[in-house]
Order: structure tokens, then C-alpha cells, then sequence
């Protein structure tokens, strides 16, 4: 993984948050811990179990021990300043080490199991784990009337902070003189409706797993309702599940 790669996740991460957490304060605290049967059971209670996994994966990358977070939480503003406080520990440790991401972490997992992966494949779970209870999140919101345009996808934080430097023709020109032009920065044109829009390829693949995270906490959470129990499908299962060494472990 690289440190560009974290970068973006990152700011994207941040860029959501701000985005939901904005809705929230709006929410009476009444609204904020009301029960339903959704994600880990209350609004305020979701953003907890994030707030928890980030530090939890902070720890074991950093090889300490988890202090723990309180299990009622005073306040929204206590939680957010846990968000902001993991996330610059967190960038302050990346960026010492840029070439971390391809380090070997061995922890044990919440049964006591022992697993190794990769750093950087760690980090993109933790993300993605942040986009599945984003989803629920956003659902809690949708029940008290606070809505998103567009919504949170990461479409939308591109949208909103474009980095597209090089038009498609510009991109064409510089090829035809010889010069080197990354594939993945090839731009992706789409017209929704509201006029044609650009992205750089590696944006648009981002998009696709980020909105295929979404909709399956949205499908997790219907199941849910059914009575049943979904599957786990947090992008760390799939790892233990798929690196040999751990498959004894599980």
C-alpha cells in the first residue's frame, strides 16, 4: 500500500465523518441513543464501535495495549475528539514511516486467535469498516430527516475535492510526444444528468469498493430485520480467509 493510497483513504475518511457527524449534533441526544435494531443498536453506539476499532487496530499495529473507551461516552463531542485524536496519532505514524504499509503485523483477534497481514491491507479494512457503519449511520440520520445531496459516497469527496490535473485529450497529447502518462490516471468521464463530470481512473475503482461496502451493510441490515443473521464480511475476515497461515486460526 501506498502512502498516497492512505492518504486519500484518510482524508476521505475525514471528509465523511465531518460530513455525518455535522448531522448529528443537530439530533437531541434522546435521538442520538434511542434503540433499534440496526448496526450495534443506537446511533450514538455506532459511532462508538468506530471510534473503538480505530483504536483498537491503532494498537495492535503499534504493538500496545488497548486502554479501552468509555462505554457510555459523556457526549457527541467526546467521540468526535477520539476520532480527531486516533486519526493524527495515526498520520503522525504513517508519515514518519512511509514505507511501513508493507510491514508483517501479528495480533490476536477478539476470539484469541493469532493472525498476520500485511499493514497495509490492515488499514484499508479499517476504512472499510468505517464505510460500513458510515451506511448505518447515515440510515439512523435518514430516520430524523437529515439527509445528504449525493450522499457520502467517495464520489462525492472527489466532487467536492477534485484532483484531476490532465484532460483526456492533454492525456492523449503528452502520450503521442512519448511522455509517460500513469494508467491509472486516466480520466473517467460520466454525465449523470447535471452536465459531464472527470475523475481519475484510480478514483472511479475506489468508488466501486466503497459503494459496494455501502449497500452491503444496507443488505446486512435488511437481513437483520428478517429474523436472520448475515454473514461477517469485513474486509479483515476475508483476509484471515484467505492467507494460508492463518487458516488454523479461525
Amino acid at each position: 500500500m501506498e502512502i498516497e493510497l492512505y492518504r486519500d483513504l484518510e482524508a476521505y475518511h475525514g471528509w465523511a465523518m465531518g460530513k455525518v457527524l455535522d448531522r448529528c449534533r443537530i439530533l437531541e441526544r434522546s435521538a442520538l441513543t434511542t434503540e433499534m435494531p440496526l448496526g450495534p443498536g443506537s446511533l450514538l453506539a455506532t459511532l462508538q464501535h468506530m471510534a473503538t476499532a480505530e483504536r483498537v487496530w491503532l494498537a495492535r499495529w503499534r504493538h500496545q495495549p488497548f486502554t479501552g473507551i468509555p462505554s457510555s461516552p459523556d457526549s457527541l463531542e467526546r467521540l468526535e475528539s477520539l476520532f480527531a485524536a486516533c486519526a493524527a496519532e495515526r498520520a503522525g505514524w504513517f508519515e514518519s514511516d512511509p514505507d511501513i504499509f508493507s510491514t508483517k503485523i501479528q495480533y490476536k483477534d477478539l476470539t484469541g486467535g493469532s493472525n498476520e497481514q500485511r499493514l497495509g491491507d490492515l488499514v484499508v479494512h479499517v476504512f472499510n469498516h468505517a464505510v460500513h457503519h458510515r451506511a448505518q449511520v447515515v440510515h439512523f440520520l435518514k430516520r430524523y430527516g437529515q439527509t445528504f445531496p449525493g450522499g457520502v459516497d467517495y464520489i462525492f469527496f472527489r466532487i467536492a475535492k477534485p484532483t484531476i490535473l490532465l484532460r483526456a485529450e492533454v492525456a492523449a497529447g503528452c502520450r503521442q510526444w512519448g511522455l509517460e502518462v500513469c494508467p491509472l490516471r486516466q480520466v473517467v468521464s460520466v454525465d449523470v444528468g447535471g452536465g459531464p463530470m472527470e475523475f481519475r481512473l484510480s478514483e472511479s475503482l475506489i468508488q466501486l469498493s466503497v459503494h459496494g461496502t455501502l449497500h452491503r451493510a444496507q443488505i446486512t441490515n435488511m437481513i437483520r430485520a428478517c429474523g436472520k443473521i448475515p454473514a461477517a464480511l469485513d474486509f479483515v475476515v476475508w483476509l484471515r480467509q484467505s492467507t494460508p497461515s492463518n487458516e488454523t486460526n479461525n
